[in-house]
């Protein structure tokens, strides 16, 4: 009798663990989608950055100068490489100009898809870059280069 009711109490003990585990398993493949689409998102927005900032420098050089006009030039260009080339939110693309030197900054709201059950429908994302027209003369004379902010 004893036995009866030990087995009698144990049974569905496993669609628990397995509800719980396959419950965790999804919230972990969402999260890794997710995120996998915030780093693409990085990148477009990181690739952006970095051609509008040459694309403006370019300018300097073509013009051979940074006079106010080809200060225009280049940040008209480097707005329109961001946005229609890269796909930039116009109203995160920020430029800014001077002494032959063009500073991007580029943002979109990136769509999340799992994070939207729990009410993230989603994230900003952005980026930064600067270009100079010059000659790197410790990197063999080639111009311009773009670096990121931080270097």
């Amino acid at each position: 009798m004893r036995e009866t009711m030990q087995t009698h109490r144990e049974r569905g003990q496993t669609l628990v663990i397995v509800a719980l585990a396959l419950t965790t398993l999804l919230l972990m493949v969402g999260l890794v989608t997710d995120i996998g689409v915030w780093y693409n998102a990085r990148r477009d927005m990181q690739n952006a950055a970095d051609a509008a900032a040459l694309a403006g420098a370019w300018k300097f050089c073509d013009q051979n100068n940074a006079d106010s006009a080809t200060q225009t030039l280049a940040r008209n260009e480097a707005i329109r490489v961001a946005q229609t080339v890269h796909g930039s939110d116009p109203d995160g693309t920020v430029v800014s100009t001077g002494n032959s030197t063009v500073s991007v900054t580029t943002a979109i709201d990136s769509p999340l898809f799992f994070f939207k059950l729990v009410g993230i429908d989603t994230i900003p994302v952005n980026a930064e870059a600067e270009a100079v027209c010059g000659c790197a003369s410790e990197l063999g004379g080639a111009w311009p280069i773009a670096f990121d902010l931080d270097t």
